[in-house]
């Protein structure tokens, strides 16, 4: 009988801390949106639950999107945001800051977010380049990365 009440708060404790997943966005999510060339513009894509808005977005092809200086980039989800890892086409490129959480160092690819939050907002210090964005999310159900 103890061992059974002790393997039910074990399974009690995993199903409620270990639940996180991740989403990963690539560029092909914004096709046909942001503007043209040079200046951006708005932009939002919404995959498994996560939400991208970038105020200076160009979609160049399915594995790069732009965003232009002075740009901002807000990933949002109704899940808490525990980590966020946006793949740069080449280092030059990860110009990304923010002042919510932890950022890894600009010019090196990936830039790694840390933190816990509902939304983060990335302001692009110079033109930035991404292919991908895998935000790892917790507080769900348990869900494989996209």
């Amino acid at each position: 009988m103890r061992k059974l009440k002790l393997f039910s708060l074990f399974l009690c404790l995993f199903i409620g801390i270990g639940q996180m997943w991740g989403v990963t966005i690539k560029g092909a999510a914004y096709q046909g949106k942001g503007g043209s060339s040079g200046s951006g513009g708005n932009a939002t894509a919404t995959v498994d639950g996560v939400t991208i808005t970038s105020s200076k977005a160009y979609y160049a092809s399915d594995s790069e999107i732009r965003e232009y200086q002075n740009g901002t980039l807000t990933i949002s989800s109704s899940s808490t945001i525990t980590k966020i890892v946006i793949t740069c086409t080449i280092d030059k490129y990860a110009k990304f800051s923010t002042t919510t959480g932890t950022l890894s160092a600009k010019g090196k690819s990936p830039q790694t977010w840390t933190g816990s939050t509902t939304s983060v907002t990335f302001t692009a210090d110079a033109q930035s380049r991404w292919s991908s964005i895998e935000v790892t999310l917790s507080g769900g159900p348990t869900k494989p990365t996209v």
